[in-house]
């Protein structure tokens, strides 16, 4: 294993899949989060809280390896 300094690589090199896009809703009050079905209640704030997370699987095709440059220490 090294250490990436950095990663160049063509658009068409990679191909992206999304394994998991989950979206969780905090209320700022219980009664509010009763109320809209919301995952939770934001601890220490007024307001609404958004969390998006997505997860990727990437793969490289062998005839496609050129379009790839990494910079490791």
């Amino acid at each position: 294993a090294k250490s990436i300094q950095f990663l160049l690589l063509h658009p068409s090199a990679v191909m992206q899949i999304v394994k998991r896009a989950v979206t969780r809703v905090f209320a700022p009050t219980p009664d509010l989060a009763a109320q809209t079905g919301a995952f939770g209640v934001t601890p220490h704030k007024d307001a609404w809280e958004i969390q998006y997370r997505i997860y990727h699987d990437a793969f490289v095709l062998s005839n496609k390896t050129n379009g790839i440059f990494v910079s490791a220490v």
